[in-house]
């Protein structure tokens, strides 16, 4: 038994390299092959970043919520202290943080220096930054009118509207890659069966001297099999590349998108776990798809 198992990892393997020897004497059509593989595969690993991003940074922003209570003037700390007391009470909220005037006025100059020197006085209220409880189901317009009716609360702000709209754009973003990937992805497998089929026919011949010579339909097919994984792997991988190559180039308006919604959030292209995944996990489906082709092509040409 284990004789068997190693004699049928040696020939699988021989068929691994000779395959791979047959796409290097053929350069040129074989390029064109793995070319429009690679091509086909850039924009759903492209997009996979994109999604792995907003999906992050979606989460992040789901965790780190925060609204903005806005205090009404001349606050002694015996009441700042009872109004923190109280905030702390809601279910809703975590923990809450104290931000004066002065440090919210410093924050404001560090960010826009030429606009904020021109202010004759500081006109910023103090205020404490809500961090709420993420693990709730919460109806944040709800909690801003029930903090409002709060004392000595002159406003309160949370920006739901852009929580709400990255939503939506995850959202609908997981949806058109899903869609776009399962079609591109389908073309390829498509691609690499149909190059299967045209080497087969090519060597028609000697795929009969080897029926006639008591070959099995199984050693036959081996023969071809790995020529899709190689296409796959090949060309998924230049895919790869290429997708960090242009997330690299445009990683500049990413970071600027980004920093409207967070500046602590950091944008990433793949990982070399999930590159190395996506090219195995192409290569293994392209791999299944072509053991599917060879065997239906056995079949029409009656061998």
């Amino acid at each position: 038994m284990q004789k068997k198992i190693k004699n049928f990892g040696q020939t699988q393997l021989r068929n691994l390299l000779v395959s791979l020897g047959e796409i290097y004497r053929e350069p040129l059509s074989n390029f064109i092959v793995i070319s429009v593989i690679a091509t086909t595969c850039i924009l759903p690993i492209f997009g996979f970043s994109i999604l792995k991003n907003l999906e992050e940074a979606l989460s992040y922003w789901q965790k780190n919520f925060t609204i903005a209570i806005y205090l009404k003037d001349n606050l002694t700390i015996k009441q700042r202290k009872n109004l923190e007391n109280t905030l702390l009470a809601q279910p809703q909220i975590n923990s809450v943080e104290f931000i004066s005037k002065d440090t919210a006025l410093k924050e404001l100059i560090d960010a826009h220096h030429s606009f904020a020197t021109m202010l004759e006085h500081n006109p910023l209220p103090d205020l404490f930054s809500a961090h709420i409880n993420t693990e709730m189901m919460i109806d944040y317009k709800l909690l801003e009118q029930e903090l409002t009716q709060i004392d000595n609360i002159a406003n309160v702000e949370a920006d739901i509207k852009t929580l709400k709209a990255l939503e939506k754009i995850t959202h609908s973003a997981q949806i058109i890659f899903k869609i776009i990937s399962t079609l591109l992805l389908a073309s390829i497998f498509l691609i690499i069966a149909n190059t299967i089929r045209l080497i087969m026919e090519i060597k028609k011949a000697e795929i009969h001297l080897n029926k006639l010579m008591g070959a099995t339909s199984w050693f036959v097919q081996s023969e071809f099999m790995y020529y899709g994984f190689w296409y796959a792997f090949l060309g998924s991988s230049c895919a790869v590349i290429a997708s960090k190559v242009i997330f690299a180039a445009f990683k500049p308006t990413f970071v600027n998108s980004m920093l409207m919604l967070n500046e602590n959030f950091n944008i990433t292209s793949l990982s070399a776990t999930q590159s190395i995944a996506i090219v195995l996990s192409i290569s293994f489906m392209a791999l299944t798809s072509t053991c599917i082709a060879i065997y239906y092509r056995l079949h029409k040409l009656d061998i």
